[in-house]
């Protein structure tokens, strides 16, 4: 009997696996004739250089619209402010070049696992993207979960008004947030090129306006005499028995138009501006700064800047001919020097760039654009502390 019964249960277990096997066959064999490896979006080639207009959802950074205008990106929900064009035309050239893999689920219910989703659910991780050339729709889909390597990668997609889902190749994780997309770069000139820097606090009456006559609450002063010297000197009142801070401190308050970048950005219009600290910088050869700023309500300091021209240092022909081109120090410092027609193409860059607009910078930088005396000074025993301001 129980051999009787092992027999059975062999031959339906062959019949079970025989069948499995199959089936399994058989849906490889109608899946390889009903569906090629090929462009996630037939024919976006020759649409995508003229696409100009990219519209990103997410539960994450809500709606963002980036809208092409010439040759420039900007963002429609944040105030029209330049987006990173290197970054707009990167993801557009990534989308352009997704290639499908093999079809996955069709059910609705599944979404949620691959998070291809609608991303205007809550708690949704999914991402939409739709591209548009005018009026004409380029593309519209979904992008969701990144399959990890181990098991092949690859990136699930769906087109947002069909139902199937698809595994493409390759990598894909659009950014959200908005500050990602901003184009955060202000004002970038090297730090051997900057004279100084003066900071000036103007002395407030009890409501918070500035007393008559530009009376100075504190005034710092950060400068070298010539590019090649070897420390920044201060001038500030320093009290009997204090000193300046060590030199690296002094050269992070004259050298913040080095890579200045934004963690916010509103228009100038918005923020208010009475009362606020100035600080000014010039460049050896020709460029001024002015920096304003004031703490605002929302706790953050907020900054307008304006970038004029200034007077180009006398000495500095005679400086880039003793030393441009040498293998030395002095000779690196001249090298990043400008011609008068490059400094004023800069001018006339980063002026239009500013012009009309408020930043939040980052905290590092907001601390010391608008330091203060006891910022820049200490006592000679720590445990003596700062003087009161």
């Amino acid at each position: 009997m129980n051999g009787r019964l092992f027999l059975i249960l062999a031959v339906v277990v062959a019949i079970i696996g025989g069948g499995a096997y199959y089936f399994t066959q058989e849906r490889e064999s109608l899946q390889a004739t009903a569906f090629e490896k090929g462009p996630m979006f037939e024919g976006i080639e020759a649409k995508i250089n003229n696409v100009d207009t990219f519209r990103i959802e997410s539960q994450e950074g809500g709606v963002l619209t980036l809208v092409r205008k010439d040759e420039q990106w900007v963002i429609q929900e944040h105030y029209g402010y330049p987006a990173d064009n290197l970054r707009v035309t990167g993801i557009l050239k990534r989308i352009a070049t997704l290639e499908k893999i093999e079809p996955k689920t069709k059910k609705p219910e599944n979404y949620k696992r691959l998070s291809v989703g609608d991303p205007s659910d809550e708690f949704s991780l999914a991402t939409r993207l739709t591209l548009k050339a005018g009026e004409t729709k380029v593309a519209d889909f979904v992008a969701g979960l990144n399959r990890p390597p181990a098991t092949g990668g690859g990136v699930f997609l769906r087109e947002f008004d069909d139902a199937q889902t698809w595994l493409a190749e390759g990598e894909f994780k659009p950014k959200r947030r908005v500050l990602d997309w901003l184009q955060r770069t202000i004002i970038d000139i090297d730090g051997r090129r900057i004279s100084g820097a003066r900071i000036q606090h103007p002395a407030l009456d009890k409501d918070g306006k500035p007393m008559g006559d530009g009376a100075t609450a504190d005034l710092i002063l950060v400068a070298k005499e010539t590019p090649d010297q070897e420390k920044y000197s201060l001038g500030a009142a320093i009290p009997d028995g204090y000193k300046p801070k060590p030199d690296h401190e002094l050269s992070a308050i004259a050298r913040i138009p080095d890579f200045l970048i934004l963690e916010g950005v509103k228009p100038a219009g918005e923020v208010d501006m009475v009362g606020a600290s100035t600080t000014l910088y010039e460049t050896y050869d020709g460029i001024r700064m002015t920096f304003t700023s004031k703490k605002q309500a929302d706790g953050k300091t907020w900054t307008t800047i304006a970038v004029t021209a200034a007077e180009r240092w006398q000495g500095l022909d005679a400086f880039l001919e003793a030393h441009k081109g040498k293998d030395s120090e002095a000779g690196r410092i001249a090298d990043e020097f400008k011609s008068p027609e490059d400094v004023a193409a800069e001018i006339k860059k980063w002026s239009a760039a500013t012009d009309g607009w408020a930043y939040n910078l980052t905290d590092y930088k907001s601390k010391r654009l608008t330091a203060r005396t006891p910022d820049v000074i200490a006592a000679p025993d720590a445990k003596q502390g700062q003087p009161k301001q």
